[in-house]
């Protein structure tokens, strides 16, 4: 029900608000079925971030945890209204009295000192917004992309660098826009806390290694192969040749990886093989192999 208040104001407007979304005559908010009011209260010690109520949800508003998230319904069911039936301030005792109120009897603070009513007929809904709040973590790795994010709107904020990152509290179901130089990669329905980092120009959040370390390979060697040709080069030291290194030395351990799954003996024998291949291989280009046909390069013990 509160999640249809946001912004929350304060209790006084509740009803009101609560009115334009449920089809109901207002006075069946305001007053239960006995006629009698409901009294709609707040802990005196709310707050969401900085801020008490009323509550406005913005982008670049870093918001902590919500504390003493707490508001309650309260009403009886004869006799006469509740104490405090206009939702007036209560005192942080007060408000804990009622909460932890027993279920069936009547609550032992001081101000139902006057309420001659059964306990039997106290009525409190005990309702925690703490639950309507997710966390949201965004970190960036990008020094030549900017990362920023927009929650519901399109106003971006830029996501502090150097390790700093956002850290933020926001209301569930807002939609959190993921962008990258200021146009949006993606939208996220926020329903859970979570956290994406944003580098190479792209966001990823609970990405597979394996996608990773493909799509990172991919969007680095893009960015290289475009970047500016290294003009002084003599040796083959351009673009094409640094990219075809590495391709094979990343194939290299790959064949390694999946030769020696363990450091054992036979392991490091595997080891010893795969180099001894490629001795022979550089022998056989240089003229002067040595060895024999099971051990070309003497190399393996």
């Amino acid at each position: 029900m509160f999640s249809r208040l946001r912004p929350f104001p304060p209790p006084p407007a509740w009803p009101a608000r609560l009115r334009a979304t449920f089809p109901c005559h207002l006075s069946q908010i305001t007053t239960n079925s006995r006629k009698f009011t409901r009294s709609f209260l707040v802990d005196p010690n709310f707050l969401i971030g900085t801020n008490v109520l009323p509550f406005t949800q913005v982008n670049n508003l870093m918001v902590g945890q919500p504390v003493s998230a707490r508001v309650m319904i309260a009403s009886t069911l004869g006799w006469s209204n509740p104490p405090n039936a206009t939702g007036g301030a209560l005192t942080a005792a007060t408000f804990d009295n009622l909460w932890h109120a027993p279920v069936n009897t009547k609550p032992s603070d001081s101000t139902w000192s006057n309420w001659n009513g059964n306990g039997r007929d106290v009525i409190i809904q005990r309702i925690s917004l703490k639950p309507l709040f997710y966390n949201l973590i965004l970190n960036t790795q990008d020094t030549n992309n900017t990362a920023t994010f927009s929650i519901n709107t399109t106003n971006t904020t830029a996501v502090p660098a150097n390790g700093t990152g956002w850290n933020s509290y926001y209301l569930s179901g807002s939609v959190v826009g993921l962008c990258s130089n200021g146009v949006v990669q993606t939208r996220y329905v926020l329903n859970r806390n979570i956290s994406f980092v944003f580098a190479n120009g792209a966001w990823s959040g609970q990405i597979t290694p394996t996608l990773s370390a493909t799509n990172a390979f991919s969007t680095v060697a893009s960015n290289f192969f475009g970047s500016a040709w290294n003009s002084g080069s003599k040796f083959g030291g351009d673009q094409s040749t640094v990219l075809s290194a590495m391709a094979n030395l990343m194939l290299d351990y790959t064949l390694c990886a999946n030769q020696i799954p363990a450091f054992n003996t036979e392991g490091t024998r595997g080891i010893y093989q795969m180099l001894n291949l490629e001795a022979t291989f550089l022998d056989k280009a240089s003229g002067s192999g040595s060895g024999d046909a099971n051990n070309p390069a003497g190399l393996l013990q």
